[in-house]
């Protein structure tokens, strides 16, 4: 990960390196970096998508899988929740609305905890995932976004994204980086636990509130320019087909002397 450009009043902020800082460990931006992801544990180790683990990495938090034993006995309990490490946390405060018997029974004054209640998978169709998800001890629930910015924005409210998003964000693309948007919603009060389990996730990403961007950086392997060398050297044409909307915004196309510049018509591409 190269860094991350967070969003306060609907403006962005400096460009920050590290999100495992003290300073932003309980804010919304690093919950949803912590809980917005499809990883899971397989004989201990974190397993899943290797974007969703460097983003998770990159917090600093842990994840932890209830087990069924736990489940059985709380019925309320979330399969799978994420904490940071304690010593990067601030000490606790109480609030009138939390709930004091999970906050007895998760002894908040030594952690703080999120449960994730509901996830909606990453579509490539509808290019995003979500979540809901509810912070031990407190009643309401809340829902994290992540997605394409341009996806991400268009589901929050106009008056969260920032005047000059089209700009910061043609110019982290134009120099290669891979930008994925973030976007939170504090849900209903009304919407209990039971009743997200059926809910329908466009009444959930809906009406956020814009987060900020996490700036990626797609890193060659070592191999790479000389596979391409020996490529070219016996006349064998490379072409690169990129996920993104901009052909010219791949990174490749920023390294010297890995493509030439030479691009292709829509008609050609569809066909491939």
């Amino acid at each position: 990960m190269w860094g991350i450009q967070r969003v306060e009043d609907s403006r962005f902020q400096h460009s920050e390196e590290r999100a495992d800082d003290k300073s932003l460990v309980t804010s919304r931006f690093v919950s949803c970096m912590a809980t917005c992801h499809s990883l899971t544990k397989i004989e201990g180790q974190l397993s899943g998508d290797p974007l969703d683990l460097k983003m998770f990495e990159a917090t600093g938090w842990i994840l932890v899988e209830a087990t069924e034993e736990e489940t059985a006995h709380h019925d309320r309990i979330e399969l799978t929740y994420v904490k940071p490490p304690n010593q990067l946390l601030p000490p606790p405060v109480i609030s009138p609305e939390q709930d004091m018997e999970l906050s007895e029974l998760y002894e908040l004054s030594a952690s703080y905890m999120i449960g994730i209640v509901r996830q909606f998978s990453f579509s490539s169709a509808l290019q995003r995932m979500s979540v809901v998800v509810r912070q031990i001890g407190e009643r309401r629930m809340d829902a994290y976004l992540k997605g394409a910015p341009e996806v991400v924005a268009s589901l929050c409210k106009k008056e969260s994204v920032p005047e000059d998003f089209a700009e910061v964000l043609e110019d982290y693309t134009k120099q290669g980086f891979r930008v994925i948007a973030l976007a939170h919603r504090r849900l209903e009060s009304k919407l209990t636990f039971h009743k997200v389990q059926n809910i329908n996730r466009d009444q959930i990403e809906k009406n956020m509130d814009f987060l900020g961007l996490i700036v990626m950086q797609n890193k060659l392997k070592t191999e790479t320019p000389g596979v391409l060398d020996d490529l070219r050297r016996a006349n064998i044409r490379t072409v690169m087909v990129t996920g993104t909307g901009n052909i010219l915004h791949s990174c490749l196309f920023r390294r010297p002397c890995l493509f030439r510049r030479q691009f292709l018509n829509n008609s050609f591409i569809r066909a491939v």
